[in-house]
């Protein structure tokens, strides 16, 4: 799985690639935030919900085939997307 960096604020996503878990550092002050993992083709392969005041977030990707995939991420403070 490999992650293109399309630009967001105060955050970092790590390893990229890889093929277990991706870290997704957040932004602090966050609230409830929600994430979603899209494959290329649309598929919606995982949706989550973070906590307030969550500062790191490790999600588990070992199950996808290889391929590129979309990592949406919005609070109402940030949003980003990861290709």
């Amino acid at each position: 799985m490999q992650l293109e960096m399309l630009g967001f604020n105060n955050s970092l996503i790590y390893p990229n690639p890889t093929n277990s878990f991706i870290n997704l550092k957040i932004p602090s002050k966050s609230t409830f935030s929600d994430y979603s993992i899209v494959s290329i083709s649309g598929i919606t392969k995982k949706r989550g919900t973070v906590a307030p005041n969550t500062s790191e977030l490790r999600i588990n990707v070992s199950e996808y085939s290889k391929g590129i995939y979309i990592l949406n991420y919005d609070n109402n403070n940030y949003r980003f997307v990861v290709k």
